[in-house]
């Protein structure tokens, strides 16, 4: 794509894919001044995450790409990492594809079920929702969604994270209850919800990354490189780049860099530190051992610093030599350092073990090197080696000039030393293993003897590469004239040759489908001075290349990134009627929001990818005419996306007038909508207003509306219709804050669900003139149900109230009335005085003359009432068979006063229930269990060791517990802590037994008897009467037990070891 295009179509994009420490102030958009995002705008800006327009503008409104979007969150979120990805619409070349790259290693993306990714399209709040809430983690949250009232229109795919986002505040709805999910974000909202998952500080890269564009930035700061796998393009750094520690051992690539500062690298080993076409202006220096540098292209060092062992090599494509390489020897320089490259100046300040395999015009090794050893590959020349140290020189390579300082200096007898000269006192160098010493010289050379051999033994082959389709003229004039000669002894020189011609039987075939070698030879015209025994004939071997079509493909992916670009947009505007696609326009139609492009724009993009493929059926005569064929197609790309992409919305569309109607007419804050939020839940017998009827679009278009209704509640939905055309004066009646509003088009709700339903209230948008369908709109509604109320199956119990010891004469009595309430769940709070209930006299049963209702108290299920009634007094001896301890009571006339419950609204949880439209919830009567206070006659026998109480005959389902308590107990609580009690069992007779061992009494004690009859239920009771029976136990180990009364009076109760009467008191022995 072109640049100038992308920076159109990404003002998203960060300003600089990388590190930077401080951002340049940059001027405020001009048009954010007093919006709701001004702020997050402002700050992510200065942070350098966001970028405006080139005229000053931001446009907070304007839509984004998937593409756009996933950038945005990489760069924010610090996703560096890239991941496999084989999407059909993400081309390795692509400006996006690293962006969906790291998207998909992070997690958070996808993709769509036909294998694309649809990186062109705009993001939809749902999509955003969905990545926002995978990149934070969230857990699904569906049951959110439902606050908004469009929740028929959110994907079920999407609904768990537009719940989760929203709970979390990441995003929001709008004002009139909706979320809106399918509409597109914008970038405003964009930047806001990233920065609020970010919690509300916009994020700075730590990072760079690949940039997202081919366009060339410019950063004034710093540049730090932190991951491993980096590739930095397309940049111009006033400061620094450092590629750091962190990338360990990884590899890194700068390609088209210009640097004005330092290239600092302390990371990277074997895998290599890649320059390609880079300009380092400052230096370049080596920090780590192991680091391999490798140079490519156009790419300009002026100084090398290495402080550490490391390796530099070259690529085919290097042209270039290194101005200045210094081993500085600040670290280790004991382990071999290999340069591979040329340079003007090698400068070697400490000992070092070097490999050199670059020609290099000066060598300079200072005093402090004394040690070093160097070993200069065969091949490799060094026009002049100037030592000031004790070093030694290996290799087949040739120095044309050894200027020795430092006298210890050898030299393998295989080196090619032309020339030697001494000074400062030092020795000759001398040959490795030799104890010769010899004296000061100077002038010498040709190695070892002094003087260089001119006897010719050969000539070294020539090599030439030549692309696809040249001819074999071409290709012989393009074989290098200068042919270096082999010396005996080792040494070479140099001699021009004019004419080279095929070898016999060479057959040349200018375009080969793979790399084809052919052999030319030339006869060497011997130079003077020199000898050779007979005719010399040098050798050349010609590589014809095949046909390379990168920058073909790379145009025709470029024009298929249009292609389907136009593709997704037009499926997306086919399905999606907020999205506007124009394609036959012209600009006086044009106002703003939409892209396109006619046919007559695209006609010179097509002609030119037709002459391609016509081009590519014929074949290409060479390898220019294949590039020249690229470069017309990318310049067709490039000038249709600068000059013919426009960006405009057409008011002629079914999409645009679809949206005005959904904007301008059916929005539901227009107006009291039977879809509008103010009017939900929907009830029964009520009927609602819908648009009906004719409406003109601003572009002159008339068009009808007509409604259907959809979903389970539309049985519920008894009619749709306008009354005045069938004649009727209403359709019926709505009520919206205490107003009753007549209603003559819309639709009437009819029956009752027993549960809020929702329904879909769909649009039909015709054209009126000729009766075309242009679109629908689907808005969903709430039909509600009212809250209904149900009495338990089973009597409650109630019991005394009191907590002292009282005669069975209980008056008070207290217990819990449980209701439940279809739609609890809607109910946020309820007071004591919602729930009322009479009682009333009944034959048979427990007479209330009072009841009070003490709480209301709110549960899952509906409402627990605690009431308390007042009775006569209703306990007392128990005769033969009486309905004694289970006494029935009624409440009656129970109600709840719903104008008294609170209900919650729908947007805190309420799924459409609502208060009954009479204002009351009637119960039916009830019936309650009332536990009385009871005491029974009682029988009573011992032996030695125990006694048995028996009871008078009994019911059944009876309950019965019989305790003995010591005189001095005055409490209930006392009863239960301090008594001896057990429950008595029934035996055929009816009568119920408990048997005691006397050695559980104290000696000599008196002890009160107790009952209590439906336990848990009546509390602890004695029979009231003036002589109250006491028992003794004066010998716990056996004998007589005896008892007494107080009080004159007869006993009411016999007992079998003595008589309760008289006052008297029997003892046993």
């Amino acid at each position: 794509m072109g640049k100038n295009f992308i920076n159109k179509l990404l003002p998203l994009a960060l300003t600089a894919a990388m590190i930077v420490p401080s951002v340049p102030a940059m001027a405020a958009p001009s048009d954010i001044a007093g919006h709701w995002a001004e702020s997050v705008i402002t700050q992510w800006q200065s942070k350098g995450l966001i970028q405006g327009y080139e005229d000053g503008t931001f446009k907070p409104g304007n839509t984004i790409t998937r593409a756009e979007f996933v950038t945005l969150m990489n760069n924010a979120k610090g996703f560096w990492s890239e991941g496999s990805i084989n999407f059909s619409d993400v081309k390795n070349g692509s400006w996006f594809y690293s962006a969906v790259a790291r998207a998909v290693a992070a997690g958070y993306v996808k993709g769509y079920s036909d294998g694309s990714f649809k990186p062109n399209n705009t993001i939809t709040r749902a999509e955003a929702a969905v990545m926002i809430a995978n990149t934070a983690k969230l857990s699904a949250n569906e049951a959110g969604a439902y606050r908004f009232t469009d929740i028929g229109s959110i994907p079920a795919w999407a609904r768990g994270s537009v719940g989760a986002v929203v709970a979390a505040g990441y995003m929001t709805g709008y004002p009139d209850g909706s979320f809106d999910a399918n509409a597109s974000i914008s970038r405003a909202e964009a930047v806001s919800s990233l920065n609020r998952m970010l919690g509300g500080t916009a994020y700075q890269p730590t990072q760079p990354t690949t940039p997202t564009t081919d366009t060339t930035k410019t950063t004034s700061d710093d540049v730090v490189i932190e991951d491993k796998g980096t590739t930095l393009k397309n940049q111009t750094v006033d400061g620094n780049v450092t590629i750091a520690k962190s990338v360990g051992n990884g590899d890194v690539t700068l390609r088209n860099v210009t640097i004005k500062g330092d290239l600092i690298v302390k990371g990277g080993g074997s895998n290599t530190v890649t320059l390609e076409d880079v300009d380092v202006r400052g230096k370049v220096r080596l920090l780590k051992e192991g680091v391999h540098l490798h140079l490519a292209g156009d790419t300009d060092i002026r100084k090398l610093l290495i402080d550490l062992a490391a390796r530099i090599t070259q690529s085919s494509s290097y042209k270039d030599e290194i101005d200045e390489i210094i081993l500085a020897g600040d670290g280790d320089l004991n382990k071999t350092t290999r340069i591979d490259v040329p340079a003007k100046q090698l400068r070697i300040e400490n000992q070092a073990d070097l490999i050199l395999g670059g020609d290099v015009e000066k060598l300079i090794v200072d005093e402090d090197a004394k040690g070093a050893e160097i070993e200069i590959k065969k091949g490799t020349t060094v026009n002049e080696l100037n030592t000031d140290a004790k070093i030694k020189l290996t290799g087949k390579g040739r120095i044309d000039l050894l200027d020795v300082s430092a006298s210890g200096v050898t030299f393998d007898k295989n080196l090619n030393i032309r020339k030697t000269d001494t000074s400062n006192g030092a020795t000759a160098p001398k040959e490795n293993g030799s104890t010769s010493t010899g004296g000061n010289s100077g002038g010498s050379s040709g190695g070892s003897s002094g003087t260089a051999s001119k006897e010719i033994t050969g000539a070294e082959k020539v090599t030439r590469d030549v692309p696809y389709g040249t001819s074999a003229d071409d290709a012989l004039a393009a074989i290098p004239k200068t042919v270096t000669l082999k010396l005996k002894g080792g040494s070479t020189t140099t001699t021009t040759v004019t004419n080279w011609k095929w070898a016999d039987g060479v057959s040349y075939n200018a375009t080969p489908t793979e790399n084809t070698n052919y052999k030319a030879t030339t006869t060497v015209t011997i130079p003077s001075g020199y000898t050779y025994n007979g005719t010399l004939t040098a050798e050349a071997t010609v590589t014809v290349h095949p046909l390379d079509k990168t920058k073909l493909e790379a145009a025709k992916n470029a024009y298929m990134d249009l292609q389907n670009k136009q593709t997704y947009d037009e499926k997306e505007a086919a399905t999606d009627k907020e999205k506007i696609l124009i394609k036959d326009s012209t600009p006086d139609q044009i106002t703003a929001g939409g892209r396109f492009a006619t046919p007559k724009d695209w006609r010179p993009l097509d002609d030119a990818i037709k002459s391609v493929e016509n081009q590519e059926r014929i074949g290409f005569a060479s390898q220019q005419k294949c590039d020249d064929t690229a470069k017309t197609l990318q310049a067709a790309i490039d000038d249709f996306i600068q000059n013919k992409v426009k960006v405009g919305t057409s008011k002629t569309t079914d999409a645009y007038i679809l949206q005005q109607v959904k904007d301008e007419l059916l929005k539901p804050d227009k107006g009291d909508y039977a879809y509008s939020s103010k009017l939900q839940p929907l009830k029964s017998g009520s009927a609602y207003p819908l648009y009906m009827g004719s409406w003109t679009a601003d572009n002159g278009v008339y068009v009808d509306i007509q409604w259907t209704a959809t979903g389970e509640g539309t049985q519920y939905v008894t009619k749709i219709e306008d009354s005045s055309a069938s004649g009727n004066d209403t359709l019926g009646y709505y009520e919206l804050n205490g107003i009753r509003n007549t209603v003559s088009r819309g639709a009437l709700i009819g029956g009752t669900p027993d549960k809020p339903t929702e329904v879909t209230f769909t649009a039909t948008v015709k054209n009126a003139e000729n009766g075309n369908v242009i679109g629908t709109l689907d808005y969903p509604a709430i039909i509600g149900a009212p809250i209904s109320a149900t009495l338990p199956s089973g009597a409650p119990q109630f019991t005394t109230t009191r907590n002292s010891i009282y005669t069975t004469g209980a008056t008070n009595f207290t217990g819990v009335v449980p209701i439940t309430l279809n739609g609890a769940d809607a109910i946020k709070s309820v007071p004591n005085d919602c729930v009322t209930m009479d009682s009333q006299s009944n034959d048979g049963a427990v007479s209330f003359s009072s009841i009070s209702v003490d709480k209301v108290e709110k549960i899952d299920t509906g409402l627990n009432v605690t009431v308390t009634v007042t009775t006569g007094p209703i306990g007392g001896v128990w005769n033969e068979n009486p309905p004694y301890p289970f006494k029935e009571g009624k409440l009656l006339n129970i109600s709840i006063d719903p104008s008294k419950l609170q209900l919650k609204t729908m947007e805190e949880g309420n799924p459409g229930w609502y208060l009954p439209t009479d204002n009351t919830l009637k119960l039916p009567d009830m019936t309650v269990d009332v536990l009385t206070p009871a005491f029974t006659k009682v029988e009573y026998d011992d032996d030695s060791t125990t006694f048995t109480i028996h009871t008078q005959n009994m019911p059944e389902n009876a309950t019965v517990e019989v305790a003995l308590a010591k005189v001095g107990v005055t409490t209930i609580t006392d009863i239960e802590n301090s008594t001896i009690k057990k429950d008595a069992i029934r035996g055929n007779d009816g009568k119920y037994s408990v048997t005691f061992n006397k050695s559980d009494f104290e000696a000599g004690a008196k002890y009160y008897l107790w009952f209590r009859y439906g336990s848990p239920g009546s509390d602890w009771a004695y029979e009231n009467r003036t002589n109250r029976p006491i028992y003794t136990f004066n010998n716990t180990t056996g004998g007589n037990t005896g008892s007494e009364s107080e009080g004159g009076g007869d006993a009411s109760g016999s007992t079998g070891g003595g008589s309760e009467g008289g006052g008297s008191t029997t003892e046993g022995n």
